[in-house]
C-alpha cells in the first residue's frame, strides 16, 4: 500500500468524525446538558453570594466547568455549548494521536501500533461525543508524555495539574503514572528529580483546585454529592461482578470493546524476562489498572451507565499504553511476528473488532437496545437507591447476558452513506497494521514510516 493511499484513507476517517462532531446528534449527550444547567446555577449562586451552599450546582468535575462556565456567561444555549463539547472531544482525540505520534518517534512501528490501537477502541466513538472522555484521555496522556519530553518542569507542573482536575480521583492515579514514566521512560539521570518534582507538585495542585472548587460548590473540600447519601451503595456481593464485568463483560468490558490494548498488555506481560526491574513498570501499569478497575467496581454506574464500552475506565488506557510502547518498544510487536495462521486470524479479529468501534458511530439505537427491557427487567432500572434489588438484578443481566446486536451493528457501519467510510477505515486500520508487521519482520522499529 502507497504511503498517499494510506494517509488518504487516514484523513478521510478523521473528516468524518469531524463532521459527526460538528453536525451529528448522536453524540449529543444528556449528561452533558445536565452539565450546562448546573453551571447556570452556579453562575447564580455567585451572582447571589451564596457559593458554599449552591443548589444545583451538581457533581461534575472542574475541567468540565471550565469552559461551560463562559460559554453560558456568553449566552450560548445548551445545544451549542453541547456542540463546543462534541468539536473539542474531535480535537483531544486529533491531540492524543499527535501526541504518541510525537512521543514514540523512535520506533516507526510502535507509532503505527499506537494508531492502531486507538483507533480501534471505543475512543473512535468518544472523538464525536459531548462526554469528556477523550478530553480527560489525551490531558492523562499528555500529561504522562510531558514527563519524557524537554518541557520545563513548570510546565509539566501545569500539564499535571490540569489532568488532575477531569476526575476528583485523578491526581493519585496520575501520581502512579507519571512516577513509573519517569523511573522507566528513558528520562536523563540529571533531569529526574526535577521530573519528580514537577509531577509531584502537578498533582497536588490539582488536589488543591478540586476541593477548593467543592468548597465553592458545598461548603466542605470533598464532592457532597457523589460521596453522599444519595448515592447508592454497591453491595459487596456484587462488587465482584462489577469488577470482572469492567474486563470481560460481552456488553462493555475492555477485552470486547478494546481488544487491540488487551492483546499489547498480555503480549508485554508474557514475555520471559530475566530480572524484577525489567518486569516492574508493566506489573505497575495493571496495579494501576487493577485499582481503577477495584475502585469503579464499588460505583453504582461502573461503566457509566448508558454508554459504550466501558466508559469510566477509558481515558486512562492511552497513557497505560503509552507507556507500555515507551518501554517495551520491542516487546509489544511479539504480535505481529505470529505465524501465518495466527497472524491471519489475529487481522480478522482486529478488523472485526475495529469495524465494530466504527459502526457504533452509526448505530446509536442499537447501542441503547443494550440497556432496553430485559427478562426480569422489563423497565430500565432508574431508582436505585429505592429500589436497589431490582437495579442490582438488572444490572447483574445488562453485564453478562450477551446483548450486543453485534451482526446489525456492522451492517448498520457497512451500509450506505457510511459504505465508503466503513472501506476507508479498514483500510487505514489494515495498513497501518502492515507499518507494524512490516517493522517486527525486520529490525523492530527502524522501518521506515509510510
Amino acid at each position: 500500500m502507497s504511503r498517499a493511499v494510506l494517509w488518504g484513507a487516514s484523513c478521510l476517517v478523521l473528516a468524518r468524525l469531524a463532521a459527526f462532531a460538528l453536525t451529528g446528534s448522536q453524540g449529543l449527550e444528556f449528561d452533558t446538558h445536565q452539565l450546562v444547567l448546573q453551571s447556570v446555577a452556579l453562575r447564580l449562586c455567585l451572582a447571589a453570594d451564596a457559593l458554599g451552599a449552591c443548589e444545583g450546582a451538581g457533581h461534575f468535575p472542574l475541567i468540565q466547568h471550565l469552559p461551560t462556565f463562559p460559554l453560558v456567561a456568553l449566552g450560548y444555549q445548551p445545544m451549542e455549548v453541547l456542540r463546543v463539547f462534541a468539536i473539542a472531544s474531535f480535537a483531544s482525540f486529533l491531540g492524543l494521536l499527535v501526541v504518541g505520534w510525537h512521543t514514540l518517534r523512535a520506533s516507526h512501528s510502535a507509532r503505527a501500533l499506537w494508531l492502531v490501537v486507538l483507533g480501534s477502541g471505543p475512543l473512535l466513538y468518544y472523538s464525536q461525543s459531548s462526554f469528556g472522555e477523550s478530553l480527560a484521555a489525551f490531558l492523562v496522556a499528555a500529561a504522562v508524555a510531558s514527563s519524557w519530553s524537554r518541557i520545563p518542569a513548570p510546565g509539566i507542573a501545569a500539564v499535571f495539574a490540569l489532568a488532575g482536575i477531569t476526575k476528583e480521583f485523578a491526581p493519585p492515579v496520575l501520581m502512579a503514572l507519571g512516577l513509573i514514566g519517569v523511573f522507566w521512560g528513558q528520562v536523563p539521570r540529571a533531569r529526574v528529580g526535577r521530573r519528580l518534582g514537577a509531577v509531584a507538585i502537578g498533582s497536588l495542585l490539582a488536589v488543591v483546585a478540586n476541593a477548593s472548587f467543592n468548597l465553592l460548590r458545598f461548603g466542605v473540600p470533598y464532592n457532597q454529592i457523589l460521596l453522599g447519601p444519595t448515592i447508592p451503595v454497591v453491595p459487596l456481593s456484587e462488587r465482584p461482578s462489577f469488577f470482572l464485568g469492567l474486563w470481560f463483560s460481552p456488553n462493555g468490558g475492555l477485552l470486547f470493546f478494546w481488544a487491540s490494548f488487551v492483546a499489547v498488555l498480555v503480549s508485554v506481560l508474557v514475555q520471559d524476562w530475566r530480572s524484577f526491574v525489567a518486569k516492574a513498570p508493566a506489573c505497575l501499569v495493571v496495579c494501576v489498572l487493577a485499582a481503577l478497575t477495584f475502585g469503579l467496581s464499588g460505583w453504582w454506574a461502573p461503566f457509566g451507565w448508558i454508554a459504550w464500552g466501558p466508559r469510566l475506565l477509558l481515558p486512562w488506557i492511552p497513557a497505560c499504553l503509552l507507556i507500555l510502547l515507551r518501554v517495551y518498544p520491542s516487546e509489544v510487536l511479539a504480535l505481529s511476528r505470529l505465524s501465518t495462521g495466527a497472524h491471519v486470524a489475529m487481522v480478522m479479529v482486529l478488523a472485526v473488532a475495529g469495524l465494530s468501534q466504527f459502526s457504533a458511530l452509526y448505530g446509536l439505537e442499537l447501542i441503547h437496545s443494550i440497556f432496553g427491557p430485559a427478562p426480569g427487567c422489563p423497565s430500565i432500572p432508574t431508582d436505585p437507591v429505592n429500589q436497589a434489588e431490582y437495579y442490582f438484578h438488572c444490572m447483574r443481566y445488562y453485564v453478562w447476558e450477551p446483548r450486543m446486536p453485534l451482526g446489525r451493528l456492522l451492517a448498520s457501519g457497512l451500509q450506505p452513506p457510511a459504505t465508503p467510510f466503513a472501506l476507508a477505515y479498514l483500510l487505514a486500520l489494515l495498513g497501518w497494521w502492515r507499518v507494524v508487521r512490516r517493522g517486527a519482520v525486520g529490525v523492530a522499529g527502524t522501518s521506515p514510516a509510510p
